[in-house]
């Protein structure tokens, strides 16, 4: 990784630099990207082409060269991508971009003044030529959950795509753009920054049609100087918006409701204390929420106008969340209010229930691990003691624990079906078999640790949190998605 990633340009620390390490796909394209030539290549990053061919698959890693791809080498502090364009020729690359003028190479060769900024511009020129909506996300706080709900409720209606883990920023937005085709009506694209001319960059690759910005706290003021500052470097993801654009503003914080009128371009903000944005959202005791429009051009929701939403979560952040979501889905303007409020609904429900099987099966894991250890010490390790004593126990306790957030989202759904008059019978059923996979699987899991337990016991070494993770997870996840398999069917 070291080889692509530039401290000059990014200011990554060691831990931005290990999460990159993670997430971070060297490959793009194959049958998933738009073809292109490199003459176009040259002319989106204002290099030189020596040779032309089509592409497919643009790379970054010499050792992964997808069929007609080509090579970009990308420079860093300790390795530079460009002592490995022997290799990746080799490997099969048609042709590689390069910002080393006196070298010569027996493939069409894109002459470039540095391959970093070039990665940018070739993702901003493909993605004009995809076409599509993009709508670019940033914020202090909350901008990796408002992308995660305008996805889930934009997917409900667009073929949409959106940033994968935490690539967002200089190096992983271009790789997200590159994702797109022809036929994505939808990008959602988050951007992070810490330094100030970063989403000017990134937002001149993306382009995008609303540009979301959710708050302005206090990451980077060490590099920024001030809130103030932090503000202006958020505001830089405006100077991208293409011709119409909008920004789409939490109102809630002041240093960008008092810039609303000075940005030059079109305006949306949303709120939930200042009653003046043109989206507002008042909070109900029984956790719903109305949505009344003071001022947002919309067919959908005419001015003055509400609609009520539940939120599957508490928090009133998790409200301008949602109404971030709602403001782009008026704006784009290809659904009617039902639409929209469902969207809403389920994308929270679907976002958070996911978190909830994740910390609740890592808290289980945890659980029946420490459980494991303590009955090992008292028998011994008698593995078939064992077994007796925690396959029937862990048995109640692993499909309670694992079903809780499953039940707790679909019974108040099922029964909000009921009260509409719809026939639900054969949801329950779907609700208890789902139930009883999940707890089976997790049984399945359960016996396999207390079998690693006697086995490391008489070995004299108690089990570990990494040995259930390797046998007891896995199982888990497979039991829950063979649930999630069932459940779509059936409500297919």
């Amino acid at each position: 990784l070291e080889s692509v990633v530039s401290s000059e340009r990014l200011s990554m620390t060691a831990s931005d630099r290990c999460k990159q390490r993670r997430n971070l796909k060297f490959t793009l394209g194959g049958n998933g990207m738009e073809r292109f030539t490199l003459a176009q290549a040259a002319e989106w990053t204002k290099g030189e082409a020596k040779g032309d061919v089509t592409l497919c698959a643009v790379s970054t890693d010499s050792r992964r060269i997808p069929e007609e791809a080509l090579f970009l080498p990308l420079a860093g502090e300790r390795f530079d991508g460009h002592d490995f364009i022997g290799k990746a020729l080799e490997n099969g690359a048609a042709a590689v971009m390069s910002h080393r003028e006196c070298e010569e190479y027996p493939v069409p060769a894109l002459y470039v003044e540095n391959t970093s900024q070039a990665l940018l511009d070739l993702a901003g020129g493909y993605r004009a030529l995809c076409g599509g909506t993009v709508v670019g996300v940033t914020g202090s706080v909350g901008k990796t959950t408002t992308k995660e709900l305008l996805y889930a409720t934009l997917a409900q209606q667009f073929r949409a795509e959106k940033t994968e883990g935490n690539l967002n920023n200089e190096i992983g937005l271009p790789l997200t753009l590159m994702r797109m085709t022809k036929d994505t009506e939808v990008m959602v694209a988050e951007m992070g920054m810490n330094h100030f001319g970063e989403l000017s960059r990134m937002t001149a690759a993306a382009q995008p049609d609303y540009a979301v910005i959710t708050n302005i706290g206090t990451s980077h003021i060490e590099f920024l100087g001030s809130r103030e500052g932090i503000c202006k470097a958020k505001l830089e993801i405006l100077e991208g918006l293409r011709e119409g654009g909008t920004a789409v503003l939490c109102g809630d914080e002041p240093l960008l409701w008092d810039k609303r009128d000075s940005l030059g371009c079109k305006v949306c903000t949303y709120g939930v204390e200042n009653e003046a944005c043109d989206l507002v959202a008042q909070l109900r005791e029984d956790g719903s929420f109305t949505v009344k429009n003071n001022g947002l051009e919309s067919e959908t929701l005419p001015i003055g106008e509400s609609f009520t939403a539940n939120l599957s979560i508490p928090g009133a952040h998790n409200v301008l969340n949602a109404l971030a979501a709602a403001s782009v889905m008026l704006l784009i303007g290809r659904q009617d209010i039902e639409e929209i409020v469902l969207g809403v609904e389920w994308s929270t429900i679907l976002f958070f229930t996911g978190l909830f099987v994740i910390v609740g099966g890592m808290v289980k894991c945890g659980v029946i691990t420490a459980l494991g250890n303590a009955l090992v010490s008292v028998t011994g390790g008698n593995v078939k003691l064992l077994m007796i004593l925690i396959l029937w126990g862990s048995a109640i306790f692993s499909s309670v624990l694992d079903n809780i957030p499953f039940v707790a989202t679909m019974i108040p759904l099922i029964l909000s079906m009921q009260a509409d008059g719809m026939n639900v019978t054969s949801l329950w059923w779907a609700l208890s078999l789902g139930a009883c996979l999940g707890g089976n699987g997790t049984l399945i899991g359960a016996s396999a640790n207390v079998v690693l337990s006697g086995i490391s016991a008489k070995h004299g070494h108690p089990i570990t949190f990494g040995h259930y993770l390797k046998v007891g997870f896995p199982t888990m996840v497979l039991s829950v998605a063979i649930s999630t398999v069932y459940l779509l069917v059936r409500f297919h």
